[in-house]
């Protein structure tokens, strides 16, 4: 549901949708379709997720809700006659990334790998000719997100198999950024010896 919302596909979502699919599901980083559709510009599927009952005010792991991505007035105006309130708590600029998901469904599965710390998954999907370096709608990598976990393991590994320890996502993080706003003292330390 989250690729196909951020990719404005709303044939998928009206699928997934009948199909099932909870419109308030969240990815590893906590982002609904709503986040992803509103950061991608997508109206149709906006309103579309909204209409059929998405929660407007959903937080993601840096506390921002959708309308903090909106930048076009017309989704700005929507998203707040239903209701929706910017957070609170200022999140971290969102920079959309340019071009939209470089990810297969075997990268996807790597990301999952990553965040649930699964390196035996991880060997077999460098088997499979993986692409270490591949990142999601936000411009996260596994590296982000095993750092971001507190995955020590899966760091070492995707480090090891050429992760780019430099690679920024769309708020300007990098893995070790990440490392330290969740508080994985384990990882900080690794990674900050690794770039020595």
């Amino acid at each position: 549901m989250c690729t196909a919302a951020s990719s404005g596909d709303l044939e998928t979502v009206h699928r997934l949708h009948i199909q099932g699919l909870d419109l308030n599901c969240s990815d590893y980083d906590r982002r609904t379709a709503l986040h992803l559709a509103v950061a991608g510009s997508h109206l149709d599927v906006i309103k579309y997720l909204v209409e059929n009952g998405a929660n407007v005010n959903p937080e993601d792991r840096w506390n921002a809700k959708p309308l903090d991505d909106a930048i076009e007035t017309d989704i700005i105006e929507f998203l707040i006659s239903k209701g929706a309130v910017r957070s609170e708590q200022q999140p971290m600029p969102y920079t959309p990334i340019v071009s939209s998901s470089n990810a297969s469904d075997d990268q996807d599965r790597l990301f999952w790998a990553a965040y649930f710390n699964h390196i035996l998954f991880m060997q077999t999907l460098y088997i499979l000719n993986w692409k270490v370096n591949t990142y999601d709608y936000d411009g996260r990598t596994a590296l982000s997100i095993a750092a971001s976990e507190g995955h020590i393991d899966a760091v070492k590994y995707l480090v090891t198999h050429g992760a780019n320890i430099l690679h920024l996502d769309c708020r300007g993080n990098t893995a070790l950024d990440d490392a330290r706003r969740e508080g994985h003292k384990d990882v900080v330390d690794w990674l900050e010896n690794f770039l020595c």
